[in-house]
């Protein structure tokens, strides 16, 4: 019996690079609630980001934002995982020491970054419709614990960045793409996986009674903690050889979930 879905946002449940849940999608997810069925955003996107995503029916969810540094259900924060503040440290300076990158660093209700640079300012807070903050220095003047740092590449992607980062701290940090041009990093105490396990714990439920989609690499643990997984046709060659299933659309395998109810 399936008590709970989880799915990635972009990538995923989002294939346009949107804002806003579509309404198709937003009606799925809510006549799943209505029979009974927890649906978690699972993301490395920052948690009032994906509240404002899925308005109005962010009340109503579950989320596992920042990859699963915090989690939530409803409006209840129920799990929250910090990076180490020396690996932080170490981190940041490797941001500001590579070419063409830029470093942002996570809060609970804000994300933070030090650049000048108008167009990551403008990439962060009007297109993925962050909060964001603007300090004079991540290393010093950011005000509360760190839960995530990414390190974004606009003009190369991931294919720079992703091997040198995950490289450089390999071994004290997971270092996972999550996007085209981001690479986020995380503690060892904190993935999708281990956060969809805190909610699945914090509701007394199995994961064998889970369903959980995505297409990245930091897809890839909370795929393996569900009963059953979908990765995107469109995914990364890891996550499809994992999944036990392929599609092309979440959105079609909801509507068949509930079809078979």
């Amino acid at each position: 019996m399936i008590k709970l879905i989880a799915s990635d946002i972009d990538g995923t449940l989002l294939t346009n690079h949107g804002q806003i849940v579509p309404e198709r999608t937003a009606d799925l997810i809510r006549r799943l609630i209505d029979k009974g069925i927890y649906f978690t955003a699972a993301s490395g996107r920052q948690y009032s980001n994906l509240r404002r995503m899925f308005d109005p029916i962010s009340e109503n969810i579950c989320y596992a934002a920042e990859n699963g540094c915090l989690c939530a259900h409803k409006n209840e924060i129920i799990s929250k995982m910090y990076l180490p503040q020396d690996i932080c440290m170490d981190i940041i300076d490797a941001i500001h020491d590579f070419p063409d990158c830029y470093g942002m660093v996570s809060g609970v209700n804000t994300s933070y970054i030090d650049t000048d640079n108008p167009e990551i300012y403008d990439l962060i807070k009007n297109t993925n419709k962050y909060n964001v903050t603007k300090v004079k220095d991540l290393k010093t003047d950011v005000p509360e614990p760190i839960l995530k740092i990414a390190v974004c590449d606009p003009k190369h992607g991931t294919t720079r960045i992703g091997p040198h980062f995950g490289k450089l701290f390999q071994g004290e940090v997971h270092a996972v793409t999550a996007g085209l041009i981001w690479v986020d990093f995380v503690g060892d105490n904190a993935n999708k996986g281990l956060g969809l396990k805190a909610i699945l714990d914090y509701l007394h439920i199995d994961p064998s009674e889970c369903i959980a989609f995505g297409d990245q690499l930091n897809d890839i643990e909370m795929l393996k903690v569900a009963g059953t997984s979908y990765a995107m046709s469109t995914g990364m060659p890891e996550v499809r050889a994992l999944a036990d299933h392929i599609t092309d659309c979440v959105d079609d395998v909801l509507e068949e979930i509930l079809r078979n109810l």
